[in-house]
């Protein structure tokens, strides 16, 4: 690696310390068996695999065989290697990103540039290196500059590179007394491919290198730092993942926009005091820790402003995969323009797994040599074409639809994409839920010979329901994989207000899924609930 060790060190405007495609070599196809070389290094067949450090590295095409990419590695804290190789198909992989220690005693200033990207494949068959990584060792970091190591991007069909590792460690009562706080961006994306490379990781020593403006990419690990509470927070032009469980509480507006995501996961709470705003592709990744028997919901989202979900950006509630645990969404006013998503799909009770031949929920389904049941839920899932290969039953109330949807049964202990059932979208709110967009619990659909997941639950309270004819709500089951699977059942949609001012009610649909051919069966449709709820009455006191 490359080690500078100094008092301080300042990179300027335009200047920059670049050790990008300087790492572990990418697999050629001169040298038998053209794998990627390095602990992460991604296979090669036809196509080749993405190389992996701090993420994963995209799978490359199927022809040939599907190349996988290799194991991630090394600590986030101190990470001393460099990125790694993607494989060279019967192409040239891409280098991994090199390795850069900066040891300083005192300050560190990056206003340019300091990389170590990975390198991209070489034509349609040669996969991208994974990121590198960069350690800075200070008494304060300042700047507006990036600081990088993302994964390099494809060549066609192959795999792009995994994100590498970023590891800032500063003096925290020092850097508290940084001011202006420094804007540096941070970057550990995955690359581009046929299957994309995973972001990589951004240690913080310190959560004063935080700031209200984000605009980093990865998953970020600061030790002890749990929860946060910011007046304001926006995150723009990024990919963040916060730590499992972390509890954030913004007093005003939280706003992702820009083409940014913003993922939380298994958390019981997200506090927004004034708007939640999801715009110009911005999402919102919210996962529901397990629930704990006292309360119907494992996650609150409690907004006290308006949710505003613009065009191309999306709100994906997750419920928790084996627990059923799922977010309940308070809040006075709802509004899903145009193009705007609460999305819920796939996102529910989890596909069988080799251990656990049934999908999981309830109404899971059942593997069987050669096909797998579809999950149940709303509507009943459908039976594969083997006779062990029964579908999930159906559970729950119509009228109040507070559970995911079930996964869909496994193939001969595979696990390969089968099913899982669409999640729960609970919004529970005092005023108007206006849906001009959509708003979705689908069960996915699986790609091998697994039964398709059941549709979600979708459960809307309000007191005025309305929208245009662009507007859809669905908790369809997830259609047939292979030969012989058996369709998911479809969810269940239970709308209840004051007033229904939207008359297109015949585009809310819980249908079940297709079946896989000779011997197998459909998923049945689930249900669809309209209720009108009377208006609150007047109460007079007299003394």
């Amino acid at each position: 690696r490359v080690l500078i060790l100094c008092s301080n060190l300042t990179v300027a405007v335009g200047g920059q310390i670049n050790v990008s495609s300087n790492g572990f070599r990418g697999g050629r196809k001169d040298y038998v068996p053209y794998h990627g070389t390095g602990p992460g290094g991604g296979q090669s067949k036809t196509y080749g695999g993405g190389g992996s450090y701090g993420g994963s590295g995209g799978m490359g095409g199927s022809a040939g065989g599907s190349p996988v990419p290799g194991p991630t590695y090394g600590p986030a804290d101190y990470p001393s290697e460099p990125g790694s190789g993607g494989g060279g198909g019967n192409a040239y992989g891409g280098n991994g990103g090199g390795a850069v220690w900066i040891e300083a005693t005192g300050d560190v200033t990056i206003d340019g540039l300091l990389s170590a990207d990975g390198g991209d494949g070489n034509g349609d068959q040669g996969a991208a290196g994974s990121g590198g990584a960069i350690v800075i060792q200070c008494r304060t970091i300042r700047g507006t500059g990036t600081v990088g190591a993302s994964g390099g991007n494809r060549g066609g069909n192959s795999g792009g590179g995994g994100g590498g590792r970023l590891a800032i460690h500063v003096n925290e009562t020092a850097q508290a007394a940084v001011s202006p706080r420094p804007t540096i961006r941070f970057l550990a994306a995955g690359g581009l491919g046929y299957d994309n490379g995973s972001p990589g990781t951004l240690f913080f020593s310190s959560a004063e290198l935080m700031n209200t403006v984000l605009a980093h990419v990865g998953y970020l690990i600061v030790p002890g730092f749990t929860s946060w509470a910011p007046d304001t927070l926006t995150v723009s032009n990024a990919w963040l993942a916060f730590p499992e469980g972390f509890l954030l509480s913004v007093t005003n507006d939280l706003t992702v926009v820009t083409n940014a995501t913003l993922m939380i996961t298994n958390t019981t709470a997200l506090t927004v005091g004034g708007n939640l705003v999801l715009s110009n592709g911005g999402s919102l990744y919210l996962g529901s820790a397990l629930t704990n028997g006292t309360t119907e919901y494992g996650c609150l989202l409690s907004v006290t402003g308006a949710v505003w979900i613009g065009t191309n950006s999306s709100l994906r509630p997750m419920s928790h995969p084996t627990n059923g645990g799922s977010l309940k969404i308070a809040v006075p006013r709802v509004l899903v323009m145009g193009g705007g998503r609460i999305d819920a799909s796939g996102l529910g009770f989890s596909q069988g797994v080799s251990n656990h031949a049934q999908g999981f929920g309830p109404g899971g389904g059942y593997r069987g040599a050669n096909s797998g049941g579809g999950g149940g839920y709303g509507g009943v899932g459908g039976k594969g074409g083997h006779i062990t290969s029964y579908g999930g039953t159906n559970y729950g109330l119509a009228e109040l639809p507070l559970m995911p949807g079930s996964g869909g049964g496994d193939y001969r202990g595979t696990s390969v994409n089968a099913g899982y059932g669409g999640g729960l979208i609970w919004i529970q709110a005092s005023g108007i839920v206006t849906l001009d967009g959509t708003i979705s619990a689908n069960g996915s659909s699986p790609s091998g010979y697994q039964g398709g997941g059941a549709g979600g639950g979708i459960y809307i309270s309000c007191r005025k329901f309305t929208g245009s004819s662009s507007g859809i709500l669905r908790a369809n089951g997830g259609k047939k994989g292979g030969s012989e699977s058996g369709g998911g059942g479809g969810g269940r949609i239970a709308v209840e207000c004051v007033s229904l001012q939207w008359p297109y009610t015949n585009n809310a649909t819980a249908t079940g899924g297709a079946d896989g051919g000779s011997g197998s069966q459909a998923g049945t449709d689930g249900t669809v609930v309209w209720l009108r709820r009377a208006p609150g009455g007047t109460v007079f006191v007299v003394r």
